[in-house]
């Protein structure tokens, strides 16, 4: 009997260990499981953040902008970076070839007011993007539209826009561009 005793007291203690490796294993798959749902939750969080940021970013627009004809090459610059594909509409008129009337990319009247051809010149009387005629910028000049409007899509490089007027001679200049966003 005290043999059996004894078999019971040494099989106990194994068992108790035994035991205690499978709670330790089981409290050890418990935390890591934890530690990875609680890492997938902070990743899922911070991804969602970022998107919400991102999309926020996204959707705030600048403008309108008015680009005097009189500020020159840079005339207005923008509150906000922007880098890759941006879309915007520029509409208005001015004078900048003498008496000639131009809108953002072509001079359509003569210096008494009548209207003539519509005329695209690269280096002159045209919006400017960073102190660059838009022809920099646009692989194809819209075709002349009356309303004086046009939306187009440009690679911006990152950081600031700047918009003017490209003209060497601001002194006799008038009129403005407005540019929006979208």
């Amino acid at each position: 009997m005290l043999f059996g005793a004894l078999l019971v007291g040494f099989a106990a203690p194994a068992q108790s260990a035994s035991n205690s490796r499978a709670s330790t294993s089981t409290q050890t798959t418990a935390t890591a499981a934890a530690s990875t749902s609680t890492q997938a939750t902070a990743t899922a969080l911070a991804a969602t953040s970022a998107n919400a940021t991102a999309t926020a970013a996204a959707s705030v627009k600048e403008g309108p902008l008015t680009v005097s004809f009189t500020g020159g090459l840079n005339a207005t610059q923008t509150t906000q970076s922007y880098q890759g594909p941006t879309t915007i509409t520029v509409s208005g008129t001015g004078q900048a070839a003498g008496k000639h009337t131009s809108d953002a990319f072509y001079i359509y009247t003569d210096e008494n007011g009548n209207n003539v051809t519509p005329m695209h010149d690269a280096n002159q009387h045209s919006l400017c993007i960073n102190g660059k005629s838009v022809d920099a910028f646009v692989s194809a000049i819209p075709p002349y539209n009356q309303s004086h409007t046009y939306t187009f899509t440009f690679n911006a490089l990152g950081g600031h826009l700047s918009f003017g007027v490209c003209d060497s001679n601001y002194s006799d200049n008038s009129g403005s561009f407005t540019i929006m966003f979208s």
